[in-house]
């Protein structure tokens, strides 16, 4: 299982597969039965991610394409083509009307933004994330910056560094003010640190250290004072 995504209203659970399965599993959050297998892509499932409205499932896979899914049937509503390598990251804006996704080819893409830029790292982009009211998009990247974008016109707002490895995952605060992010190095000694940012000033206010390896995930708790990570160490942490 490479992804793993729960709908908003909290009924459905979706994984993703890898290995010789391509498809993606839903089940139900109440007493975990099998609801439905979607299949269509033709390999791994990196990244899901449902609609705010739990209506629609989007998924992104190695072969390229993005998919939106019928939660209710099951069937295909649409195939987004555009990505040259493999779709790391997905995510819904909150309004669900757009769709933000990055990938092996060092590319962000805003689908059905009208007049959009496609803004580009210098590597592979391995994060993304939107601000609550949808007007920011964050990105993080193997070139170790964080660059945040008008979502409106696709403009770069500004880059945020102090990274020394890949940057693994970003949350954004529930007031969208403050931006976490954590990190992992492909090479010793490993960076273990999580970042946090200022939004609007793209100053780093703080930093957690703790993990001995490198941190793949970290998200804020839904009052916005706490913070959990999980990383390579086998370990949880919450601060």
């Amino acid at each position: 299982i490479l992804s793993v995504a729960i709908s908003p209203d909290e009924t459905v659970f979706a994984s993703g597969q890898g290995g010789a399965a391509k498809d993606i599993l839903l089940h139900s959050t109440v007493d975990g039965r099998s609801l439905r297998t979607l299949c269509g892509h033709t390999s791994k499932v990196r990244s899901l991610d449902f609609s705010p409205d739990t209506t629609t499932l989007a998924s992104g896979s190695a072969d390229y394409t993005i998919i939106l899914w019928d939660v209710a049937s099951g069937s295909t509503l649409h195939t987004l083509k555009g990505h040259s390598n493999e779709v790391y990251g997905l995510r819904y804006s909150p309004d669900g009307q757009q769709i933000a996704s990055c990938g092996k080819d060092h590319s962000i893409r805003v689908w059905d933004l009208a007049g959009a830029a496609e803004p580009q790292h210098s590597s592979v982009v391995r994060s993304v994330a939107f601000t609550p009211d949808g007007r920011i998009l964050a990105t993080g990247s193997r070139d170790t910056t964080i660059r945040l974008w008008d979502t409106a016109n696709g403009a770069q707002l500004r880059v945020l560094e102090g990274h020394q490895g890949v940057v693994s995952y970003l949350s954004l605060s529930p007031d969208g003010k403050k931006l976490l992010s954590s990190e992992y190095q492909l090479s010793t000694p490993r960076n273990t640190t999580l970042h946090l940012w200022d939004v609007e000033s793209g100053r780093c206010e703080q930093t957690f250290t703790g993990h001995e390896d490198g941190v793949r995930t970290a998200k804020f708790f839904a009052d916005g004072k706490r913070v959990v990570s999980c990383s390579f160490d086998h370990s949880i942490r919450v601060w």
